[in-house]
């Protein structure tokens, strides 16, 4: 069994992301993927987007860094 959780979190900084990054770091070594090399692989990813859907018109996001965890060999 894998326990998962999964956020999407807006933020009006920039550096609000690092300091969210710095807080989950210890837990990431404790972070699998899912089915590794089969056709139903679900990654283990950390990715901070741009995202302009407060605007007018909305924009679409665009991806900052994207991060698979851990690494893919």
């Amino acid at each position: 069994m894998i326990y998962r959780v999964k956020m999407d979190i807006a933020f009006k900084h920039k550096a609000s992301i690092q300091a969210l990054v710095d807080a989950i770091r210890p837990l990431l070594p404790d972070t699998v993927s899912i089915n590794l090399g089969k056709d139903t692989y679900e990654p283990t990813y950390l990715q901070a987007e741009r995202c302009y859907h407060d605007e007018t018109p909305p924009l679409p996001c665009v991806i900052l860094r994207h991060v698979d965890i851990p690494p893919l060999p």
